[in-house]
Order: structure tokens, then sequence, then C-alpha cells
């Protein structure tokens, strides 16, 4: 967190984007200070349980600190559940566990990608798909948005077609966009059919 705090600035505020796992661990650090909870404490008991997911685990760092930037595992079915609630704006089974306001905000765009780490729309950690590929807009998913994992691992949510996707792979190569294609050649078509 201190590390992450005290690094300059390379650009000035808003002139460039570019993914930071640094800031994403810092959000364990303001959930924990806002709630007064460890972030993983909080999430199993205000997000994980209620959806039923079971087979999860988060890396901690040596400070004790949930890595908010990686590190959280779940089963693919388990990942499928976190994808349904979205899909279902936030709710599950009937009750409302994130806010839908904060769901929609959340895969909302706010930065477009320009390169520098993928060239996807960025959210509040959802990625959004911008200047899609003619074969990819012919098969109109503008509405989609994912979460994306290391190697490949990513929860991909597709509302128009009432459609979650999930993927435990590991793609470790240098082309971790596979993914796309994956969805794209191959899932789209079948359910679109």
């Amino acid at each position: 967190i201190t590390y992450t705090h005290d690094q300059p600035m390379s650009h000035e505020p808003g002139e460039k984007w570019v993914y930071n796992g640094g800031c994403s661990m810092m959000l364990s650090y303001i959930l924990k200070n806002a709630t007064g909870t460890e972030v993983v404490d909080y999430a199993k008991k205000y997000l994980l349980d209620p959806i039923g997911v079971e087979n999860w685990s988060w890396t901690i760092t040596n400070k004790n600190v949930a890595n908010t930037s990686t590190g959280l595992s779940m089963s693919r079915r388990d990942m499928a559940r976190f994808g349904v609630l979205y899909l279902n704006g936030g709710r599950w089974q009937g009750k409302q566990i994130v806010p839908q306001d904060w769901v929609r905000e959340s895969t909302s765009v706010q930065v477009l990608g320009k390169g520098d780490y993928f060239p996807y729309a960025y959210g509040y950690h959802w990625w959004r798909l911008q200047d899609l590929e003619p074969t990819v807009a012919m098969l109109d998913v503008n509405d989609a948005y994912f979460a994306l994992g290391f190697g490949g691992q990513f929860i991909f949510i597709v509302p128009h077609l009432n459609l979650v996707v999930v993927s435990t792979a590991g793609n470790f190569g240098p082309d971790e966009s596979l993914f796309l294609k994956l969805v794209r050649d191959h899932i789209f078509p079948a359910v679109i059919n």
C-alpha cells in the first residue's frame, strides 16, 4: 500500500490511463478503513456466502492483507454464480446483494482503452468491448463486459443473450486475448444459432 501510494505520478491526472494492480491493492486498505473489517471477511459475509460461493481462497500478503489485485481463486461454478449475480443486476434469488446502481456504474465505460494494456474500455474492475472487429460486431455483443484474470481466466457476461461464460484457463503466453477469440468464434455463434 505504501509503495503504491509513494510512487511519483508519471503523467498529469486524467492525461493517461494504464491498468495498475497497485491501485487495486489499495482497495483492500480502503475497505478495511471504511468498514473496520478485513476484505476477506467482508466479502465472505456480504457477497460470497449470500450467493452460495463455497470453493474459494484469497492470497494474503506477508503484511496480512488480502491481495485484491490478484489472488482470488474460485471454482468455475462459483465464478458463474458471480457472473449470474451481475447479469441479474446484483440480485440473487430475489435478494439484492450488490446495489443495482453499482452494477450499472461499475460495468459502464469509465475510460477508453488505448492499447496500453488491452484495447478494451474499462469500468471499475470490469472490461468492456470497444472498437470491435467486424466479425464480433456482427454478433451484436456491444453490451458485453468481463472480468479478466491472469492467463485468460475470465467471467464474460452478455446481458441481451442472458449469457455468462467462465474460464479458468492457464494461457500465460504472449497472446492472452485468445479468450476473446474463443468466445467470438465458438461460443457466441453456438448461442446465437
